[in-house]
């Protein structure tokens, strides 16, 4: 099974399976990285990337931003307009929305890449000079190989990042770290900035 076919299936009641449980409590802590580092603001068109059924764009649209999603599984981008939210199937590493936006979120997708470098460049494609990214990635360690198993049994390969190895994939992408948060066991964000 690949990432797509995995999260085709896993579309209904995907936000719910993240919010509940040991996940749960990981999600409520990367979320409120991710919101003190993203700062969104009222009016900000955001990108949010790899949008799975809406998680993170549901939050940007109560604070008054204007999310717009893309996500490579149909099923997904199908739950993300049931609230309203427009978006758009892609492909992460060679999308091309044609517009640029203040702010992307990616919460959780690029480890699920073939490519991530090309990914991050897309990304920082899409930014306007500026515009700042914020990333949730897995790290090496004990509960990113464990996160890693995790997929594997179900047939799916994900990349683990170290923090250096995330600068230079950043600066590659024309994009400058400007901070990391180690969030919990498993992943950190990191805020950068498009040179």
């Amino acid at each position: 099974m690949d990432a797509k076919t995995y999260f085709d299936s896993h579309a209904q009641g995907y936000d719910k399976e993240r919010v509940s449980g040991p996940v749960g409590m990981l999600v409520t802590k990367e979320r409120g990285n991710v919101l003190a580092l993203l700062d969104p603001k009222k009016g900000e068109d955001i990108l949010d990337a790899g949008c799975g059924s809406g998680y993170y764009s549901v939050i940007l649209k109560e604070k008054g931003a204007k999310p717009f999603g893309v996500d490579f599984s149909e099923k997904m981008v199908k739950e993300l307009k049931t609230k309203g939210i427009p978006g758009e199937v892609a492909n992460l590493e060679s999308f091309n929305l044609k517009k640029k936006f203040d702010k992307i979120v990616c919460g959780g997708a690029l480890e699920f890449t073939t490519r991530p470098e090309a990914a991050l460049k897309s990304m920082a494609s899409h930014l306007k000079e500026g515009g700042t990214l914020v990333l949730v990635y897995p790290r090496k360690s004990l509960a990113g190989f464990a996160y890693r198993l995790f997929h594997r049994t179900h047939g799916v390969r994900i990349h683990l990042f170290t923090k250096k190895g995330m600068q230079t994939l950043l600066e590659q992408a024309g994009m400058e770290e400007l901070k990391t948060v180690k969030s919990d066991p498993l992943t950190n964000v990191v805020l950068a900035e498009k040179k």
